[in-house]
């Protein structure tokens, strides 16, 4: 863009722009603020390509026509009124956005959950769970075989019998073995990380704490704090 067509742009369109927003249907998180500086965009857009073509423009017809643009539903990363997410597919009615904070029932427990609730993955995150793996087989691969059968029945749960059953060891063995394993992973580990796994362990995901935190919190505004004499 030339510097005289930006002198166009921000002198003489951007304060049309800035006068029509405010009039504009506003669709979701919209605001006029917003829907200025999506304006400026499209007119920026307009007269980059009539530079490129060679062609004269008068600010107010850029002006109009972006207005107009965005009076649509168009905005400058506007990918089509078949978006779901386009203020266009809104506009038209072919699209509505629910929040995730709005209620619904379980169909379940008939509980009254919030979308977002319904929508959440419980597992925990696989990212997480892939370094724990690796961190896993990097301590296997120190150990003997041994190691790697008892901490195969510790993970699947088995029982003293069990374990005496898969390793061939007397009560007392296993007893050594598993002193030995906790001193192993300590060194390996570390005592903070053991400390970290242990105090998250059935603990609700940081962001469910969270959201359950602002509903108490909301609540208790509306809460009457004493009953009345």
């Amino acid at each position: 863009m030339t510097p005289h067509a930006g002198f166009m742009l921000m002198e003489e369109i951007a304060p049309r722009l800035k006068a029509a927003s405010i009039y504009l249907p506003r669709v979701g998180a919209d605001d006029p603020e917003e829907l200025y500086q999506d304006g400026l965009a499209i007119a920026a857009k307009m007269l980059d390509a009539a530079e490129r073509q060679g062609k004269e423009v008068a600010p107010s017809s850029i002006a109009y026509y972006a207005t107009r643009q965005l009076l649509t539903g168009r905005r400058s990363t506007y990918a089509g009124r078949a978006d779901v997410l386009s203020p266009a597919a809104q506009l038209d009615g072919r699209s509505r956005l629910t929040s995730v904070e709005e209620t619904m029932n379980d169909p379940e427990t008939g509980e009254s959950i919030s979308i977002g609730e319904a929508l959440a993955c419980q597992d925990e995150d696989p990212s997480l769970a892939a370094a724990r793996n690796l961190d896993w087989e990097t301590f296997l691969l120190t150990g003997d075989a041994m190691t790697g059968l008892m901490i195969g029945a510790f993970a699947r749960g088995d029982t003293m019998r069990d374990l005496k059953g898969v390793t061939g060891l007397s009560d007392s063995g296993i007893s050594a073995r598993k002193r030995q394993m906790a001193g192993r992973l300590l060194e390996h580990f570390g005592a903070d990380s053991l400390d970290a796994c242990l105090a998250d362990a059935g603990r609700d995901p940081v962001w469910m704490a969270d959201l359950i935190a602002g509903r108490e919190a909301e609540a208790c505004q509306y809460r009457p704090m004493c009953s009345a004499l």
